[in-house]
């Protein structure tokens, strides 16, 4: 079976049994719940980050463009 594995993927027994080793020696990568609702312990929630922004007090809005109005039947003037 492993030498049908490693012929589909175009490599020798040897090279292949490694490649597994050493992928089995890697640490597992931590499962992450979409579902979960819970945040990690030190992270705040978005509204938390813009609250204690030092920007927030800053006015970086652009101002509003004024606009006129204006006659449909005679258009733009």
């Amino acid at each position: 079976m492993l030498a049908a594995q490693a012929a589909a993927r175009s490599m020798d027994v040897p090279t292949y049994a490694a490649t597994l080793l050493e992928q089995a020696a890697q640490p597992a990568a931590p499962e992450f719940d979409l579902n979960s609702h819970q945040r990690p312990s030190g992270r705040k929630s978005l509204a938390q980050l813009f609250a204690d922004s030092p920007f927030k007090s800053l006015n970086l809005l652009p101002p509003r463009m004024k606009i006129t109005p204006y006659n449909l039947h005679e258009g733009f003037s």
